[in-house]
């Protein structure tokens, strides 16, 4: 599970949301749960523009995103070599595609692929 530690300030009766781990991320919500929720999104939106997923630094508040993202996220840090001394060679880790947040895998609802029965 992949976890983004979330600052969060009062504005004005709202909350503000701001990750150290995502500087570019600063969303609102009436309360907790809706500043968090805002935040994973954000998250989700940034990864899927491109933006190198970086390892969680912890804190008290935290965004927990889906388990198919954190899986691709957990991946692309596997195929960058995040937190590790060397990086596996370009294109020979095979999860290509699969990690890219705006794969079609995340979009399916079931998973499943049936084909007609050949006669």
């Amino acid at each position: 599970m992949l976890t983004y530690f979330i600052v969060l300030e009062d504005d004005d009766g709202t909350l503000l949301a701001m990750s150290p781990d995502f500087p570019e991320l600063t969303t609102f919500g009436m309360d907790r749960d809706e500043v968090l929720a805002r935040a994973v999104d954000a998250i989700e939106e940034a990864i899927a523009a491109g933006r190198d997923i970086p390892s969680p630094s912890h804190g008290r508040e935290v965004a927990v995103l889906p388990t198919l993202t954190a899986v691709k996220g957990m991946l692309y840090q596997e195929q960058q070599g995040i937190g590790k001394a060397e990086a596996p060679p370009s294109g020979r880790s095979g999860i290509g595609r699969a990690a890219q947040l705006a794969h079609g895998s995340a979009r399916r609802s079931n998973g499943c692929h049936r084909h007609a029965p050949v006669h």
